[in-house]
């Protein structure tokens, strides 16, 4: 079972410490052109949903600030010409993490590729490693993404309470800007 070290003791932080998701069988959720054009759609989303596909940058950015996810980088799956499914994640090599919890690196890759295979049999993608803070400006600019700001509600108080349900030891310090 992976460990995850929690920087503020000598406790450890295992997968099985998450609540929610984490156990879910991970599907690839998209968004329809509607949601991508009104942001209120997205919003309206079950976290779950929101945070796969359409925020997940912000949940990474968020997770980055935290004693756990300082260890981490940001990653992002970026598929083959002509298929959807561009995630941002946080790996630190070994292990990932995403909106479905913490899990193995190996483990984070197969179930989404599988997720992405039953959109379409030849679904594949490549990894980019991410050189800049995924709360950004200059991130959403590069990446097509919708900058924190531009959520018509506290995107970055959504993602810190999504992570504190569902990792009870997590410290975060979220300052951005």
């Amino acid at each position: 079972m992976a460990r995850f070290h929690d920087r503020r003791g000598d406790d450890q932080i295992k997968c099985s410490d998450m609540h929610g998701p984490s156990s879910t069988p991970r599907a690839l959720i998209l968004r329809s052109e509607a949601e991508k054009r009104e942001p209120e759609r997205t919003w309206a989303r079950p976290d779950i949903e929101f945070f796969c596909a359409g925020a997940c940058h912000v949940l990474c950015g968020v997770f980055l600030r935290t004693n756990i996810g300082k260890e981490y980088a940001a990653r992002m799956i970026i598929p083959a010409k002509g298929m959807r499914g561009i995630h941002v994640f946080a790996s630190d090599g070994v292990s990932a993490f995403d909106a479905y919890g913490l899990e193995p690196l190996t483990s984070f890759l197969t179930n989404y590729k599988r997720a992405g295979r039953a959109t379409s049999p030849s679904w594949t993608y490549s990894i980019k490693n991410v050189p800049i803070d995924p709360l950004s400006r200059e991130f959403c600019e590069r990446f097509n993404h919708r900058h924190p700001n531009d959520f018509p509600g506290d995107v970055v108080s959504r993602a810190t309470t999504f992570l504190k349900e569902r990792i009870p030891k997590i410290a975060i310090d979220v300052a951005w800007g």
